[in-house]
């Protein structure tokens, strides 16, 4: 690393060191902002008893998920010269320096730096308080993780970005060889599930068994989680030798490798991609880095008077999108359900009426506040034609918003639909929880409206985040203590239903009349 770098670090360091004492409220929003990632782990901690997960077996089988099928994809993605993120600033002041083709690439890496050291920090946490494995064992394991994979993934990032002798062909039978290895292990799963069952211990024993450790590096690095957690064996310690070997070679081979900078017309490409991609998530939209949007021809609908017009564009621009895009979510809910519904039959769960109505309420409720963001509606007040519609301001925003709640429904539908038929629930209660899941969305949707537009304008989006936070659990609190009281007082379970909707359907329409009054001009709406 050059002089010219460690300026660069200091300067950044010191820079934002000055920006958090300018806005003390956007620090303490960043403190709380970590906190909840390492707070994580215990948000799933009565899951993880439910399975039998809290143990060392568990805490292996979940780091061998996480490893296995998210960071070694990703690592692959280096082959394409894809997964650094290089910003504007990064491109005119760096690429175009006097630095080391290498050094650019070790620079783009440790830009997340700060995002492992909290990755580990969230495993140890819930290595000691969650899964009860000793302190000391636990310390080894962050800390070795912290060093030395780091280390294995950035020599594996200068190798497969820097690399300019391994032709295209080669990267392939690479990427092609590690998907045959994962293909194999999915399959001897599968087989291992139809001879003895589908169940959380068989899956639990898999992963911690010995046949997962010949994945080259990710695997060794399980056998190494296993020769510290459960002991030494042959194939612990083999697997051992070969991650810590395969580190130092790793290393030795990317320190000596030569490299031009043939990799920046690449990475500078990829990072605009990145951008874009990143700005059309802000405004609501989905694009997937370096994947040209696809539009499909339909006939425009001219239907629709006043604020109906925003509603029926709306559903044009839907039509235009595949159909993967458009019902992903549903698709994706809907197969969890069926996952989860199985699961819970095969370990004799009980799932009556009272017991689905919490399900479904505390699962709409987690979904709503901790997976919201602002969707693809909100840009439509950006589009300054919207405020010449003779047509209320409360209409503009409640069409504006209509095909959202339209689709948490059918999202709705999808994830009570499977467990409802497995467990043989009656017939009504899917209607009745597809619209609690839809309630509880749209009532997060409406209230977090004033919160964001009053409160995010004024004291930073980080800390507005928090307060946002807090005030939809509040509200979804007082509507699971309705729901509670009502189960516990009455066997009706429509009065039950009909005291906790009429709650949320009140609380909708105060979000919607209030925050209706703060779009009724432009000048507030763009004034963030």
């Amino acid at each position: 690393m050059n002089k010219g770098f460690l300026y660069y670090y200091k300067r950044t360091f010191i820079n934002r060191l000055k920006n958090f004492k300018r806005r003390p409220l956007k620090s303490i929003g960043m403190i709380f902002l970590v906190l909840y990632f390492i707070m994580i782990p215990f948000f799933f901690k009565d899951i993880i008893k439910t399975f039998g997960l809290d143990n060392v077996k568990g805490y292996i089988s979940i780091y061998a998920l996480l490893l296995i099928f998210l960071e070694l994809p990703s690592s692959l993605t280096y082959l394409k010269r894809k997964g650094l993120v290089f910003k504007e600033a990064d491109i005119n002041f760096i690429f175009s320096g006097p630095s080391s083709p290498k050094s650019i690439i070790v620079y783009g890496m440790a830009k997340y730096l700060l995002i492992y050291i909290v990755e580990y920090i969230i495993f140890f946490v819930a290595a000691v308080f969650i899964f009860n494995i000793p302190l000391l064992k636990a310390s080894i394991i962050a800390i070795t993780g912290l060093i030395f994979s780091n280390l294995i993934q950035i020599s594996l990032a200068v190798i497969m970005y820097g690399n300019e002798s391994l032709t295209n062909k080669g990267k392939n039978i690479i990427k092609y060889i590690v998907f045959g290895i994962l293909l194999v292990i999915l399959t001897l799963l599968a087989y291992k599930i139809i001879q003895e069952g589908f169940s959380v211990k068989n899956i639990m024993n898999f992963l911690t068994g010995d046949l997962i450790l010949i994945i080259p590096i990710f695997g060794w690095e399980i056998g190494f989680l296993k020769f510290v957690l459960i002991g030494p064996s042959t194939f612990n310690v083999i697997a051992s030798i070969l991650y810590f070997t395969s580190g130092i070679v790793l290393f030795t081979i990317a320190k000596k490798m030569k490299s031009t900078g043939q990799f920046y017309e690449d990475a500078m490409s990829f990072s605009e991609e990145y951008e874009k991609a990143m700005q059309k998530s802000k405004d609501g939209g989905i694009h997937v880095v370096g994947e040209k949007t696809k539009a499909r021809k339909i006939d425009f609908s001219t239907k629709g008077k006043l604020s109906k017009a925003i509603f029926y564009k709306q559903v044009d621009e839907f039509k235009k999108i595949s159909l993967l895009s458009r019902y992903g979510k549903a698709i994706i809910f809907l197969t969890i359900s069926v996952i989860f519904g199985i699961i819970f039959k095969m370990e004799d769960a009980k799932i009556d009426v009272k017991t689905m109505a919490i399900v479904i309420y505390g699962a709409s409720a987690y979904m709503a506040i901790f997976f919201r963001k602002m969707n693809s509606w909100r840009k439509e007040f950006d589009n300054y034609y919207i405020y010449l519609i003779p047509d209320t301001t409360k209409n503009k925003v409640f069409y504006a918003t209509l095909l959202q709640n339209i689709k948490n429904l059918i999202q709705g539908l999808a994830l009570v639909l499977p467990i409802n038929l497995i467990f043989g629930l009656p017939l009504y209660l899917i209607p009745l929880n597809a619209i609690l899941y839809f309630m509880v969305h749209a009532t997060i949707l409406y209230v977090d409206l004033i919160l964001r537009e009053v409160i995010g304008g004024k004291i930073g989006k980080t800390i507005a985040e928090f307060i946002m936070l807090g005030i939809d659990m509040l509200v979804l609190v007082l509507g699971g203590f309705l729901l509670g009281l009502f189960l516990s007082i009455t066997k009706n379970i429509f009065i039950v239903y009909l005291v906790v909707l009429a709650f949320l359907f009140i609380m909708s329409l105060i979000g919607l009349s209030l925050s209706s009054k703060l779009y009724g001009n432009m000048e507030f709406v763009n004034e963030e």
